[in-house]
């Protein structure tokens, strides 16, 4: 018998909620920035919908879209950074 709990599931719609008011607060943001991190979101939330693990290559497109939003704006807008980050956490541990 293990001694480790098991850890809860994040609250993914949740942590795309709080990422998508991240979004629509950020101030400076180029209009294509913020068009495709939208799209990465509502992707997100096509995957919890399905309730099953999008395809392989779904999976890595949307992986290296919110990798590619954390890289770019960590050092400008670290309130959307990190809201991505918890969301590409939360995937993770879903297996997504």
């Amino acid at each position: 018998m293990s001694d480790e709990t098991p850890r809860p599931e994040p609250d993914l719609h949740a942590l795309l909620d709080q990422l998508e008011g991240t979004l629509e607060a950020a101030s400076g943001l180029d209009p294509d920035a913020h068009a495709r991190l939208k799209e990465l979101v509502a992707q997100g939330r096509e995957s919890l919908e399905q309730q099953e693990l999008p395809p392989e290559r779904s999976r890595q497109i949307l992986h290296r879209g919110l990798l590619g939003v954390l890289e770019r704006f960590e050092g400008t807008h670290p309130d959307l950074a990190y809201a991505v980050g918890r969301v590409m956490d939360a995937l993770s541990g879903l297996g997504i």
